[in-house]
């Protein structure tokens, strides 16, 4: 099978039949889905299983599967533990794919089937208006810490749909807290991309359309999960920046800086904590008040909204 489409859902009663629809929908039918709902309390189940009891003549593989609320992070490790498709993509239970976005997938994968290089195929996405959303690629080829960790210019490619290899993603699985809801998915991306590259194209493969209590418009949402992006911020320094090969004194600045943040307001947990301090982790750590300060005054509109 050439895809596996993992479906995180929590309470989208009212937008995941769209979802569904537009898989449905697909001229490819090359793909399997899995619906993980992380203990949705509204009505998702009876949604989707209303609407898969009445499909007919659908060759795609629907799968639903419950569990208890442990965050979108968990409901991904599930969604690997079962996928039989050789690669994964994490779709969001309130945005829709084009009818042709398998295909043109499925097309850009076989060119690149013999590459072991690539761990997999990233394109665009629109608003409901048919805007493109973010900058297009530049090149053929990019990784994820070109992507987020840039040498020169800065591309803000913003939200983006992509598949990757399912037993490369297996092997960076997030690790599972039972008080965290939230990991950010460039710990998973990030670790890719230190060993692999991505296939770019411009065609639009997803829609977006941003939720009023969704991470994009939520600015209390960082705060909230603060100890879920200390995660993520911890594995930055322990092996992220390290292999970095370009402007390394700078992202291990900005890495400490955004740790003791987190780790200050998330109440220092002692599991979370950093080994060995460099000497940047150090002088940071003695200047946050000064740079909070600072960052405070000149990103005004970023502070105010948490992030």
């Amino acid at each position: 099978m050439f895809l596996t489409i993992c479906i995180p859902t929590y309470n989208r009663a009212h937008t995941i039949i769209r979802t569904l629809e537009s898989l449905v929908n697909q001229t490819c039918k090359d793909f399997e889905v899995l619906i993980i709902d992380d203990g949705s309390y509204d009505d998702t189940e009876n949604q989707v299983n209303h609407y898969l009891d009445n499909l007919i003549n659908v060759y795609t593989d629907f799968k639903y599967i419950k569990k208890a609320n442990g965050g979108k992070y968990t409901a991904i490790n599930l969604g690997l533990d079962n996928a039989d498709g050789e690669y994964f993509m994490i779709l969001d239970s309130d945005d829709w794919l084009p009818n042709n976005s398998v295909d043109i997938l499925r097309n850009l994968a076989l060119e690149i089937k013999n590459e072991g290089s690539y761990s997999g195929i990233i394109g665009k996405c629109s608003d409901p208006n048919g805007e493109l959303i973010g900058d297009v690629f530049p090149d053929e080829s990019l990784t994820y810490i070109e992507m987020h960790f840039p040498e020169k210019r800065r591309f803000n490619f913003k939200d983006c749909c992509e598949i990757n290899r399912t037993d490369i993603l297996r092997r960076f699985k997030f690790p599972e807290y039972k008080d965290v809801k939230f990991i950010p998915e460039a710990y998973m991306f990030d670790q890719v991309g230190l060993e692999y590259k991505l296939y770019c194209t411009n065609s639009l493969l997803k829609i977006v359309e941003y939720q009023e209590d969704g991470i994009t418009l939520n600015n209390q949402f960082k705060q909230n999960n603060i100890k879920g992006y200390l995660i993520n911020y911890q594995l930055r320094l322990k092996k992220i920046i390290p292999n970095l090969t370009h402007r390394k004194v700078f992202y291990e600045t900005i890495a400490w800086w955004r740790f003791w943040d987190a780790y200050n307001r998330s109440g220092r947990p002692k599991e979370l904590r950093v080994s060995k301090l460099s000497l940047i982790g150090r002088l940071i750590r003695l200047g946050m008040p000064i740079l909070n300060l600072i960052y405070r005054l000149t990103q005004k509109e970023l502070y105010k909204s948490g992030r």
